[in-house]
């Protein structure tokens, strides 16, 4: 999903959670883990890895453009998620 629109659509389903009322100082990784478990319930684990980067940017954001100190948001530095893994399969022509 890429535009204006979806970006909408997005961020109000966050606003409509728990994590939207919470101050930036008083998020933390528990905080951040609750919320990524709850809308794993709700939607598809690629719709949480994207929500959370729309929550990473943002804290991003605080933090250099207005001096927001928030603790430990070393949660967004492995967001889990499947990854993939690339078996090489090797054949002998003899």
């Amino acid at each position: 999903m890429k535009g204006a629109a979806e970006d909408t659509i997005r961020l109000k389903a966050i606003m409509r959670k728990p994590i939207a009322q919470w101050s930036m100082t008083n998020l933390s990784a528990a905080r951040i883990a609750a919320y990524r478990d709850e809308r794993l319930r709700e939607v598809s684990s690629g719709t949480v890895i994207r929500e959370l980067a729309y929550l990473s940017a943002i804290i991003n954001h605080a933090r250099r453009e207005w001096g927001v100190n928030i603790p430990d948001t070393s949660f967004f530095n492995n967001e889990g998620g499947a990854t993939r893994e690339k078996k090489l399969a090797f054949t002998a022509n003899v």
